[in-house]
């Protein structure tokens, strides 16, 4: 009898050992377990880091990537990681001149694979180049301009670059123009004997100026402005009466004349107005000088 209890404690003892023995091989075999799903995990977010992202942290004007004049700028923010990708970067313009883009890359012939645009404060279109290569100098007026790189094709997705935006202010007389200018009840004033500048931002765009005629009196309107390539004309300058409608004066003003004047033409008392358009595309890219000269009461 003592036999068979000794007997059974044994095998009891063996069932207890046993069972630690299970619940330790499954511990080991649940820790196995998370530790391997720990490490697929850590190596999925390792992966995601690593993973080419699908837009530039610049790749909207909003975000666009402050930049100096005349000075080259690369860094990370200079590349496109995909065909819809875009590198936004803004610039001050603190007074009207000439500026010109340069994009420099490890390998010249990949240049082609690039576009840039140009566009003022609120987004109107300067300059759209297709071709980086062919981005000539262009004429801005003050304030802050955002310049958009893009792929052309499929060069220079990955391909870091440094960019240069040169820039030329102008040699002007008297007071720049005051956008936006384009109609008469915008116009800017302007005073007898005194000097405005100004450019034509696009095609389609006209300058409108105002002055006072305290009396009746005779005036001439002198115009200066930078050589044009083409002897055709390039500017028309109307002047209006106190309505701004009727037409007193229209002076065609060709691109290889560099000042042109009018012959006197008497004024009713009251404020008159002037207006600029481009009569050819070079007028988009000369800036012009207005002068309105009191030759006398009537």
């Amino acid at each position: 009898m003592f036999l068979l209890k000794k007997n059974t404690k044994k095998k009891n003892l063996w069932v207890v050992v046993l069972t630690l023995m299970c619940l330790l091989q499954s511990c080991l075999l649940f820790r196995l377990e998370a530790n391997r799903k720990k490490g697929e995990i850590a190596a999925a977010a390792s992966a995601a880091m690593v993973k080419e992202p699908e837009h530039s942290v610049n790749w909207t004007i909003g975000n666009a990537v402050s930049i100096s004049l005349n000075k080259p700028f690369s860094g990370k923010q200079n590349r496109l990681f995909s065909a819809k990708d875009a590198n936004w970067f803004s610039f001050p313009i603190d007074k009207p001149g000439f500026i010109s883009v340069e994009l420099a890359l490890p390998s010249e012939t990949m240049v082609h694979g690039f576009t840039a645009l140009v566009c003022d404060g609120s987004g109107n279109t300067i300059l759209n180049a297709r071709d980086v290569m062919d981005f000539t100098r262009h004429a801005v007026a003050s304030g802050t301009c955002f310049l958009r790189i893009t792929s052309a094709d499929s060069y220079g997705f990955s391909a870091g670059y440094s960019i240069t935006v040169k820039f030329t202010p102008f040699d002007f007389e008297g007071e720049w123009e005051s956008e936006p200018n384009d109609s008469p009840g915008s116009a800017n004033w302007l005073e007898f004997g005194k000097t405005a500048s100004g450019l034509l931002l696009s095609q389609g765009d006209a300058d409108w100026f105002r002055f006072l005629a305290e009396r009746p009196c005779v005036v001439r309107l002198e115009f200066d402005h930078e050589i044009a390539d083409s002897p055709s004309a390039a500017w028309r300058l109307r002047l209006f009466d106190v309505s701004a409608e009727k037409e007193l004066e229209v002076m065609d003003i060709k691109g290889d004349e560099e000042y042109s004047t009018s012959g006197g033409i008497s004024l009713a008392e009251g404020t008159h107005y002037i207006s600029i358009e481009g009569a050819a595309l070079s007028a988009e890219e000369l800036f012009y000088s207005l002068r309105v000269s009191n030759q006398g009461d009537l």
